[in-house]
């Protein structure tokens, strides 16, 4: 990780990051659809890593927002660009880190040079990088020093960083979508506990004498 900010990544916290980007996979039911991306050419790597944070944050926004009659809204959003951007949403909600923000915007303006010119489609990364001027570059770079050491940060293997990179990202979200189902059935248990509550208290109320434990695990069930 970049300027001492992170210890080295131990094998536990690989198993940690893995284990959330399978959970996320099992969610949308495209199991291994972040391995396979490294057998996809350039072209089709980078449009489909941006399809599946795409489809991520989506769920991301449903599991939060917990609001049925936004789901045509967020279809239609535009993913990023803008102040009227699933990305600008995140951060105005503070869904996800500034740091993975600034990944995924990376990721979706390569993506946008590269399906916007037909002839793309054949074109490498390394070719991609070296039509690109130097502030390019850097726009390149810079969100990628959070995740990797500068040292690491290769343009010229600008694949492998990328993926590094969002394999972290799509793991960030995975574990934010969880909190939001997490409160949600934090929530539940707690209206459940405070209608248990108002039940008990009611037959309290009602009863003569106080009931038998019997009687009270009779009114939980």
């Amino acid at each position: 990780m970049a300027d001492g900010e992170h210890s080295e990544i131990s094998q536990d916290d690989w198993r940690e990051l893995r284990v959330s980007i399978s959970t996320l996979e099992a969610r949308l039911n495209i199991k291994g659809f972040f391995a396979r991306l490294s057998k996809e050419n350039d072209w089709a790597y980078i449009v489909h890593l941006q399809a599946l944070i795409e489809t991520a944050t989506n769920d991301l926004l449903r599991a939060h927002f917990r609001e049925p009659r936004l789901e045509n809204f967020f279809r239609d959003l535009t993913f990023n660009g803008g102040a009227a951007s699933k990305v600008a949403l995140m951060r105005c909600m503070d869904l996800m880190s500034k740091e993975a923000l600034g990944i995924i915007t990376m990721v979706c303006s390569i993506r946008n040079r590269l399906v916007h010119h037909a002839p793309n489609v054949n074109v490498s990364l390394k070719d991609y990088v070296a039509g690109l001027s130097s502030n390019q570059l850097e726009e390149i770079r810079k969100p990628l020093r959070y995740y990797i050491k500068d040292e690491y940060v290769e343009v010229d293997d600008l694949r492998s960083s990328i993926w590094l990179a969002s394999f972290f990202v799509i793991a960030e979200l995975s574990v934010q979508i969880d909190c939001c189902l997490l409160r949600d059935r934090a929530e539940n248990a707690e209206q459940k506990a405070a209608s248990l509550y108002r039940d008990l208290y009611e037959a309290m109320k009602k009863a003569k004498e106080p009931p038998t434990i019997e009687e009270l695990f009779k009114l939980r069930d």
